[in-house]
């Protein structure tokens, strides 16, 4: 029996358990937080899954399990806040990334990543977010073992990539994410 903690989101906004149920063999918890005061020995796997919060450096050279990050960006771009609003704005490709935690944002191992493309036809922010992350829940539940038993090549990227903080997201999309990509874009 396999035991994960997933951190971040909940049970009720991820689709995971749904891939999972079929694996009898895992066991997951759902956190809204890290606990950095504990040893999460009893864990095979710490997931960070829609986490904000950066993970100490201290914390993570003290942890003995194994610790990663699902990221809706196909990495190095989009590392840090807003990845899917940063995909269209800098025209960078867009997919999703599973890799380990290090302590610079989103500069860990890559494990496992796929390109998502997603047409502009009729798509809102919001819509595409949601894309993006209903392919992670079944990419995840389809790696999850073999990221267990370390069975992953680390891929290796040259590319510098893209950083965007919070703080930049534009003033005019806070709290707008129905709004049309194209129609945001100018792109009539």
């Amino acid at each position: 029996m396999k035991k994960i903690i997933l951190i971040g989101y909940s049970k009720k906004t991820t689709k995971i358990d749904f891939y999972l149920k079929k694996n009898k063999n895992l066991i997951i918890h759902y956190k809204k937080n890290l606990n950095l005061k504990k040893n999460y020995k009893e864990y095979d796997l710490i997931v960070l899954y829609g986490y904000r919060k950066i993970i100490p450096d201290q914390f993570l050279k003290k942890i003995k399990s194994k610790i990663i990050n699902l990221h809706i960006s196909y990495l190095p771009y989009n590392r840090g806040a807003h990845p899917n609003f940063w995909a269209w704005i800098d025209k960078t490709p867009q997919g999703i990334t599973i890799h380990k935690v290090s302590k610079e944002i989103d500069k860990g191992d890559i494990l496992f990543q796929k390109k998502i493309p997603i047409k502009l036809k009729g798509m809102t922010f919001l819509k595409s977010y949601k894309i993006l992350r209903d392919e992670m829940d079944s990419f995840f539940s389809k790696k999850v073992i073999k990221i267990i038993n370390n069975d992953c090549v680390i891929i290796k990227k040259k590319l510098k990539g893209t950083y965007h903080k919070k703080k930049d997201l534009p003033r005019n999309i806070r709290g707008k994410w129905k709004s049309s990509v194209k129609e945001y874009l100018n792109l009539n």
